[in-house]
């Protein structure tokens, strides 16, 4: 939805249509672009954000692309090259490539028919590994995960198809109450990979950001665009929402929860 300025985006996945209530989700959305006007200015810098699952989904799917690629880790093009086993992130974070989460779609058997399992990428904050298509697997005698890309993809490896990271303890109201300066993100977009080894991100936000000060969002502002590294970031988690949503990912879908972090770096300003 767009009017001027004023934007606001939803999305629902579900696997269950009697799931899908149109009211609830058109009150959200109105609720957003009402919200979303008369935009102000912020200086670039690091700041302490709340991700939406819409937002943290898109993070998830690029760092899958760049450190959760069995290809680029043996070829010691990723982030877990040299990490594996490391415990690099706070305890909460935890993320998996998982076909029968509950709230995924799942895609029991990849694209040369492997069946799928589950799959910790990082657990508890310590990097497992990655997924491994079965051209890796077999060219460095690994074990094949079942993330066979169709062959017109095949030569860039594997990727998850089930990208979900669990829940906290939060819900969004107390993430947002604890936070004594801050910015809320929607979504993003024109995303691109700046430095795959520390899935360092730019692009913009978009269809609604706001700034948070002593726990309450109160007043939009125009969009900004980022440079942050995605490992930095996840360092800085500090709070996860039990609620999460299920979105749209690069192959099958991905189910993220809200998250607070204390390290987003926004590196300049927009006119809009």
């Amino acid at each position: 939805i767009t009017k001027d300025n004023s934007t606001a985006y939803a999305s629902f996945i579900d696997s269950d249509i009697s799931n899908f209530n149109i009211k609830k989700i058109t009150d959200e959305l109105l609720s957003v672009a009402f919200k979303n006007v008369d935009q102000v200015e912020i200086e670039p810098g690091i700041y302490t954000v709340i991700l939406s699952p819409e937002a943290v989904a898109s993070i998830l799917d690029y760092t899958a692309y760049t450190a959760f690629n069995g290809k680029l880790i043996v070829e010691g093009k990723s982030f877990f090259s040299a990490n594996r086993r490391k415990k690099i992130f706070p305890e909460i974070i935890t993320i998996l490539d998982d076909p029968l989460d509950e709230l995924t779609l799942p895609i029991p058997f990849d694209f040369v028919g492997y069946p799928r399992e589950k799959i910790y990428l990082i657990k508890d904050g310590v990097i497992v590994d990655g997924v491994y298509d079965h051209l890796t697997a077999l060219k460095y005698n690994l074990k094949c995960t079942a993330n066979t890309l169709p062959p017109e993809s095949a030569s860039m490896g594997a990727l998850p198809f089930n990208l979900v990271m669990k829940g906290g303890e939060d819900n969004i109201q107390d993430i947002i109450g604890n936070t004594k300066k801050g910015v809320y993100i929607t979504r993003f977009h024109y995303v691109n990979v700046l430095n795959p080894m520390s899935v360092q991100l730019t692009g913009m936000t978009r269809d609604g950001t706001f700034l948070i000060e002593d726990g309450k969002m109160i007043k939009a502002i125009k969009n900004m665009r980022f440079n942050t590294s995605v490992i930095d970031m996840l360092k800085a988690v500090d709070m996860i929402s039990k609620n999460r949503q299920t979105k749209k990912g690069f192959v099958g879908p991905v189910v993220a929860p809200y998250l607070r972090t204390k390290n987003f770096t926004f590196s300049s300003k927009t006119s809009f």
